[in-house]
């Protein structure tokens, strides 16, 4: 998102806490969505026999119950975070600020990524519960790592407004090469 790319070399503006709000609001329809369709099919495929349960199914019911669980983090967590420190850069955030966000990131990603997969390759339906535990916990893990990763990154970007121009300075021309 060019809004994440740009809160790591200058603050926020407040319309990007107003999308912010906007796009948090818009995951709760979505949500209700996958949980009525999810739970729909959860009915038809096991008429709600345990034993029916497909470890497939049973980690898609594990991913958006985090995936859910994750949204009303942000919505009680990152997003008042955001809001206390608008002003700030992401890599001006204190420590333990930016560690939370980057985690709430990172399971964000995962479990968005691990829903569209379930969804989408029927390969996975073959796997026993034991690969797909792996494969799932390998790409939360990836995920909240790279994000941290990407957070740490984010205190090596100068900032945008010790890099400005000053209009009454010397204007150096480098030659072609």
């Amino acid at each position: 998102d060019l809004h994440v790319v740009r809160a790591l070399r200058a603050p926020r503006e407040p319309i990007d806490l107003t999308l912010l709000h906007r796009l948090h609001h818009a995951m709760i329809p979505a949500l209700v969505a996958i949980w009525a369709s999810g739970l729909v099919l959860f009915e038809l495929r096991t008429d709600l026999i345990l034993a029916n349960v497909s470890p497939k199914l049973w980690t898609k019911l594990a991913v958006v119950s985090i995936l859910t669980l994750n949204a009303r983090a942000i919505g009680r967590y990152a997003i008042p975070c955001l809001e206390e420190l608008a002003r700030c850069r992401f890599g001006n955030l204190p420590l333990r600020r930016w560690i939370g966000l980057a985690c709430l990131g990172g399971v964000s990603a995962a479990s968005w990524l691990g829903a569209l997969a379930l969804g989408c390759f029927a390969g996975l339906k073959t796997l026993a519960a034991a690969e797909l535990l792996v494969l799932f916990g390998a790409l939360y893990a990836a995920a909240i790592y790279g994000a941290i990763v990407l957070a740490l990154a984010a205190r090596l970007v100068p900032d945008a407004r010790d890099q400005a121009i000053d209009p009454s300075g010397p204007i150096t021309v480098l030659p072609r090469m």
